[in-house]
């Protein structure tokens, strides 16, 4: 079981990295045409700063995706720290569970914007609003898939101890 998910999260993480590297990609190369057209060329390309703001917004989620892998966010680490090394597993379990709970409530008010959004489109490129909308759940659950497994891979050294074993291991 383990072992599926590592695959599992190497997989995502790959195809997350990809989606990133693309969409940031896509965003610059356009923001450079906006700036040609407009200084160069004198043409006004009114729909480059929608698809900016839309590959923008994807770099962002998936990007903060990313940084879940590596436990890199901002998180409860100086709380943790506040309190005596005891108390630290439970605090860290908590932690957890309150990150948990925020992306279940992300990934619902995602879901429940795009559903409300489903017959608004973007001004200039007529793309439906609860396709841009769904890159909050998306994002959301690869973040939730993220957490737990982090959350299962550091278990035993947050709970236990480092380099403690418990007995029969």
């Amino acid at each position: 079981m383990r072992k599926a998910l590592i695959l599992f999260e190497k997989g995502l993480v790959w195809i997350e990295q990809g989606l990133t590297i693309v969409s940031c990609t896509v965003m610059c190369t356009i923001l450079f045409l906006q700036v040609l057209f407009r200084y160069v060329f004198r043409i006004s390309a009114v729909w480059t700063e929608e698809v900016a703001v839309i590959a923008f917004l994807f770099t962002i989620f998936f990007g903060a995706s990313l940084v879940v892998v590596k436990s890199r966010h901002i998180g409860f680490d100086a709380l943790v720290a506040l309190f005596p090394k005891k108390l630290n597993a439970p605090v860290w379990i908590f932690s957890n569970i309150a990150v948990v709970a925020f992306l279940v409530i992300m990934i619902w008010s995602g879901y429940k914007l795009g559903v409300a959004g489903r017959t608004d489109v973007s001004p200039m490129l007529r793309i439906p609003m609860s396709w841009l909308y769904s890159i909050i759940p998306v994002t959301g659950a690869t973040m939730l898939i993220h957490t737990v497994s982090r959350f299962i891979a550091d278990f035993k050294e947050q709970v236990v101890g480092p380099g403690e074993t418990e007995k029969g291991d």
